[in-house]
């Protein structure tokens, strides 16, 4: 039953994308410190946000996955991009990859 779940996922990414696009978007806004500049880029629509390259990862055996996004404007997306965990089909929190050792 994952693999169909995995799946449709594969299949629904690009509503995964715009769901973390817009989470992201959200959440930086209320819980980060973002310089002027930075907050200006978040005011863009959903499609021009300043995040790319997007990647999923799904770990075996948990409801939770990963989708990252490797490249981004923002400083806080400095060394490894930014992700936003999902549980299911829901986001649930920014993964702030900021202070990684590595990816």
């Amino acid at each position: 039953m994952r693999g169909l779940a995995r799946a449709a996922h594969a299949r629904d990414i690009d509503r995964y994308v715009k769901d973390a696009l817009i989470f992201l978007r959200d959440e930086l806004r209320r819980e980060y410190r973002l310089s002027e500049d930075e907050l200006r880029l978040l005011d863009a629509p959903v499609c021009d946000l300043p995040f790319e390259l997007p990647q999923c990862t799904f770990y075996a055996r948990d409801t939770q996955w990963l989708l990252r996004f490797a490249e981004g404007a923002l400083d806080i997306c400095e060394p490894f991009g930014i992700g936003v965990i999902f549980e299911g089909e829901r986001p649930l929190r920014v993964e702030n990859l900021e202070f990684c050792r590595e990816y």
